[in-house]
């Protein structure tokens, strides 16, 4: 995610769309990693 960390709720909004249209199951583990000040990198652990 590029933008201001208050952009996160909504990022990961994205993603678990995205593992919806592609019949992927998010595992319930998600994990963010702080690179900048406007700059995270979102994880989801997969079943």
């Amino acid at each position: 995610m590029k933008g201001p960390f208050d952009g996160l709720p909504g990022a990961w909004h994205t993603v678990f769309e995205w593992c919806q249209a592609q019949a992927l199951t998010p595992a319930g583990i998600n994990w963010e990693i702080y690179g900048g000040e406007q700059d995270a990198e979102l994880y989801a652990l997969l079943a």
